[in-house]
């Protein structure tokens, strides 16, 4: 009875092993590895600039898979590449706003496809109103629902930007008396979610940007940033810091542009008809020791 009994244990032993080969097997065969290719073929452009110059440092590519397994994220330095991966299906988000040495871009919500976010370094006012810092062009592409294993058709990308180029000038008369500039801009997104370009509503951001000569009497800037808000009580506006040789800085702020910058919410750029005059270099000009509630570093204006 006893040797029966070890003989049924051996039985079952070996069919066990014999079954978990198999089913370890058919396991083997479900995960192997199949080569996509990847290729970015174009970029769109925003309102102001085409990007064909542009070269990305490197692209990330996220695969989320539909049947709630580990995502697999991988970063290529090229444009193009191969990337093994098992069969299944997945949605697949690929992105860059690697351009210069340090990039200016963070991400966050990596882990759920929705929610995957870019924003910049900022600084938060007791107002709530954030303070960022100027985000590198972003560029992003989406794909639904693409099978490995079931396709040999390659994946082509074609980027569409989610930073936004905008300009403005201001005429300036008695620019003579300014050493140096800056402009304030409110009323902007302080990021994006890069699958539907959607933002947060509930957040309120502003720039500080650099202004450069444009001629005698003109004023120039251009920014890059997330486009301007859209919600209806959102007030958008640019405020000028101008400093003379003494260091004393001319505050203005430009007048009825809320609905100016709210149509542009791609960039594009932002006409200014208010003209500045200033009638001398002092505190009969409107100059003033300080430089307001606003951070303010004093770089000679580019000729």
């Amino acid at each position: 009875m006893k040797t029966l009994l070890l003989n049924g244990l051996a039985f079952l032993a070996i069919l066990t092993l014999m079954t978990a080969c198999i089913t370890e097997s058919a396991c083997d065969r479900e995960k192997e590895n199949y080569a996509v290719k990847f290729e970015v073929t174009d970029y769109q452009p925003d309102e102001l600039h085409s990007f064909d110059s542009l070269t990305p440092r490197s692209i990330s590519l996220s695969f989320y898979p539909k049947n709630n397994s580990e995502i697999v994220i991988k970063k290529f330095n090229s444009e193009k590449g191969t990337i093994p991966i098992e069969k299944g299906e997945y949605d697949i988000l690929i992105y860059t706003s690697d351009f210069y040495d340090i990039d200016a871009n963070f991400y966050r919500g990596i882990e759920n496809i929705d929610f995957v976010e870019s924003h910049t370094r900022n600084k938060v006012g007791e107002d709530g109103v954030i303070t960022m810092v100027e985000p590198d062009p972003l560029f992003v592409a989406h794909i639904e629902k693409y099978v490995v294993g079931s396709s040999l058709d390659d994946i082509e990308v074609e980027f569409r930007p989610l930073v936004y180029t905008y300009r403005f000038c201001v005429e300036v008369k008695g620019l003579g008396y300014v050493k140096s500039a800056r402009a304030q801009i409110s009323g902007l997104y302080s990021s994006a979610y890069l699958k539907s370009g959607a933002h947060r509503e509930d957040e309120i951001a502003q720039m500080v940007v650099n202004l450069t000569k444009s001629g005698v009497d003109r004023l120039c800037g251009e920014f890059r940033c997330f486009g301007s808000h859209q919600r209806s009580d959102v007030e958008r506006t640019i405020t000028l810091a101008l400093v003379n040789a003494a260091g004393e800085t001319k505050t203005v702020r430009l007048s009825n542009l809320t609905a100016k910058i709210k149509s542009l919410p791609k960039g594009g750029v932002i006409v200014i008809d208010e003209k500045i005059v200033i009638e001398s270099g002092g505190t009969e000009g409107g100059f003033v020791p300080g430089v307001g509630d606003w951070d303010y570093d004093r770089r000679p204006l580019p000729i």
